[in-house]
């Protein structure tokens, strides 16, 4: 198997075999125990027949978890290989590759073992290259809220959030206790630009970092003070106010003794 979309080595894609049918000396195709019950009539397939057959078979898999017969993983040409296998029809599938920002999906097909050569003799090794489905890659993107410092009843119940799209705004939300100072953006096209900026929170100074589609923003107080570490802070002044007081009484008695002596 080779796949190459548009000339692009799709190295290290998974491909897996699921046998669908066997198939006798006369060609005739009996369905296997995994794939026993999807309504499909092979005894006369057309091309809306082969179509459906995918369908149904891909549902099969997903519905029951059958395990593929074998799996392979293309190398840097593209190329998976699948070796002794026994006669019979099997459904080829593999991954989603991506490069660029663009997503590769090799299609789901049908493919007979041996296959019938133009010339009508039968090819025991087949090499087969699937075709596939081009689309831009998604990502979600999520942005958190930290607060640093402060009282927590000096915070504002919510901010503002808003994010670009190749510089322009494209929306904003609120975070809030509510949401959990957070929120997700689903489905975003790769391709695009995408950043995000804070409506300034007044007393508090913000920065942004991001860890690929991550964002977490925080907000620290601007305002000085003892931090609120739920310690008991108000005897800090009266320690060192006595301090003090010792320090003269000690400096005092020196003198004292240094007129006596």
């Amino acid at each position: 198997m080779h796949f190459r979309p548009e000339e692009i080595s799709a190295s290290d894609v998974k491909f897996e075999l699921f046998k669908v049918a066997d198939v006798d000396e006369y060609a005739e195709l009996t369905l296997t125990p995994s794939f026993k019950d999807i309504p499909i009539d092979l005894s006369n397939p057309d091309s809306s027949v082969w179509a459906s057959a995918v369908a149904e078979a891909e549902s099969c898999i997903s519905a029951n978890g059958i395990k593929a017969n074998q799996s392979a993983v293309s190398d840097e040409n593209g190329t998976a290989v699948f070796g002794d296998l026994p006669a019979g029809l099997y459904l080829l599938r593999g991954e989603s590759f991506i490069v660029n920002h663009d997503v590769y999906k090799p299609q789901a097909y049908l493919i007979m073992l041996p296959n019938r050569a133009d010339d009508g003799s039968w090819e025991y090794d087949v090499t087969s290259v699937p075709k596939f489905e081009k689309s831009d890659e998604l990502i979600d993107l999520k942005v958190t809220k930290k607060w640093k410092g402060g009282k927590i009843d000096d915070r504002p119940e919510e901010i503002t959030v808003v994010l670009y799209c190749d510089d322009a705004e494209y929306e904003s939300v609120s975070l809030n206790a509510e949401n959990d100072w957070q929120y997700t953006w689903p489905a975003l096209n790769a391709k695009n630009n995408w950043t995000i900026s804070e409506v300034s929170v007044e007393g508090y100074t913000t920065t942004i970092e991001n860890d690929g589609y991550d964002y977490i923003i925080t907000n620290k107080s601007n305002t000085g003070g003892l931090p609120q570490t739920g310690i008991i802070w108000w005897h800090i002044p009266a320690i060192a106010a006595a301090g003090i007081v010792l320090c003269a009484a000690g400096l005092l008695l020196m003198k004292k003794q240094g007129k006596a002596a």
